[in-house]
């Protein structure tokens, strides 16, 4: 069978990723940096240490009870019983995570390209513009490390993908049906992704979705009138942008009542350090119960890890939602340009953390680069219902980062799809822009 180009790209994503996965885990960190090393290939002071001893636990209880033991998501965590099963099928090793979460890394990788080659129309120059979204070394954290995050990456990139490949049927004049059973099985996977690990991402998606929703259905129904398409067609797009606006809800009542909201100990009244909650009579109850909770996780982040070296703002809390509303120009602020400048060269206060502020650093000169040229690629592609899409769903999960949580390195680690997203766009649009530049140039030096 004749491997095609996007098939080729993947298997080299995947090799390279699961090379040096292996070469992380099982020659840097034991030999070369045996100080940070916590054993079996793990670096010391992670979530990865809670995981891999829960999955450990689990794998043994299933050795001992048989597979009646098995949990997907004991303690609210879908990584751990993703790793148990794993243990108990294999070995305990974290090693034997990494086909998966290579896997995760290369699929989302190559899913941006192809949303990138929507704009670009140029395979290369969209690998080269998701190319940071691969080497970034921020992302070693969940391709070497047994993390949730592969998951609810890739996750995000095949929902978005999916609404993309809606909006190709909604602008075809016949109904073709495997794009159709493509674009529902991307974005039902990737909203499947972000339930295993993070449920309460699915609240914000459902809320975008429900307008983006309203919005192709619109669109769709005018284009059945005016083009004259089947109204059958149309009628069959509508029903699965709203398939594709629901179902998270639908996952949701799936879990707990804890993992309806948060995946983690449920928030409660009374947090500690919480200022008084004040209910706004402007909103409705439910709406204003999520602010709330809001809130509460922000105090629990500012309270719990009180000694992170990388904190922010941790003494600005939340007693309505107003102030929640009041504080997002700040925090799209910290979710764009943070770490700042200043952080890149300080002590961290965590195995490694030196490092990482340098490494964060170069990332961060590289992103502001890219951010220059977004609103390039923003004009230049703003009729690429793509481009609208992907900012859609991106921009507010993104802004949210830094509302609920006051520790910058925990938010570069959750907002990286939604943040890289950005950053690819705004690399294709310095591509767009510089290339006939260079050509430019090129000819001026042929011509003298």
């Amino acid at each position: 069978m004749r491997v095609g180009y996007w098939q080729r790209v993947w298997l080299a994503f995947f090799g390279a990723t699961v090379l040096l996965a292996l070469l992380v885990q099982l020659v840097i960190l034991p030999y070369a940096f045996p100080q940070w090393h916590a054993g079996d290939g793990l670096l010391k002071g992670g979530d990865w240490e809670k995981y891999h001893a829960l999955a450990r636990d689990l794998a043994e209880r299933i050795d001992r009870e048989g597979w009646s033991a098995w949990e997907l998501r004991p303690q609210g965590y879908g990584i751990v019983g993703i790793l148990g099963a794993l243990y108990a099928l294999t070995t305990p090793k974290p090693w034997t995570f990494i086909p998966i979460a290579a896997a995760l890394h290369a699929a989302a990788t190559l899913v941006l390209a192809l949303l990138l080659n929507r704009l670009l129309k140029n395979r290369r120059a969209s690998l080269l513009a998701a190319l940071p979204f691969f080497l970034f070394p921020t992302s070693l954290l969940w391709t070497t490390q047994p993390l949730k995050d592969g998951f609810s990456i890739c996750g995000f990139i095949l929902f978005v993908y999916g609404w993309i490949l809606l909006i190709d049927i909604g602008g075809s004049e016949r109904l073709e049906k495997k794009k159709a059973a493509s674009a529902l099985s991307l974005f039902l996977l990737g909203l499947t992704f972000i339930w295993l690990v993070r449920g309460y991402l699915l609240m914000l998606e459902q809320a975008v979705g429900v307008t983006v929703a309203i919005v192709l259905a619109i669109w769709a129904l005018r284009r059945a009138w005016r083009k004259r398409l089947q109204l059958v067609g149309a009628g069959i797009v509508i029903f699965l942008v709203f398939v594709g606006a629901f179902f998270p809800g639908f996952l949701l009542r799936m879990g707990t009542e804890r993992d309806r909201i948060w995946e983690g100990p449920q928030p409660v009244p009374g947090v500690e350090g919480e200022p008084a909650w004040t209910a706004s009579d402007w909103l409705p109850d439910r709406v204003d119960e999520v602010f709330h909770i809001l809130s509460q996780q922000r105090c629990r982040s500012s309270t719990l890890y009180p000694e992170a070296g990388s904190n922010i703002d941790e003494d600005v809390l939340f007693s309505s939602a107003g102030d929640v509303l009041a504080y997002v120009p700040r925090a799209a602020q910290i979710a764009l340009f943070a770490p700042f400048p200043k952080g890149w060269f300080s002590e961290g206060t965590s195995t490694g953390g030196d490092l990482m502020r340098r490494v964060s650093g170069i990332e961060m000169v590289f992103s502001y680069l890219a951010l220059l040229f977004l609103p390039v690629a923003i004009y230049r592609w703003r009729r690429e219902p793509a481009l609208w899409i992907a900012l859609a769903f991106g921009v507010p999960a993104l802004i949210i980062q830094p509302i609920f949580s006051v520790n910058v390195g925990t938010i570069v680690r959750l907002r990286y799809p939604y943040f890289m997203i950005l950053v690819a766009m705004g690399t294709a649009g310095g591509i767009s822009f510089l290339k006939p530049v260079a050509g430019k140039v090129r000819a001026l030096f042929r011509g003298g």
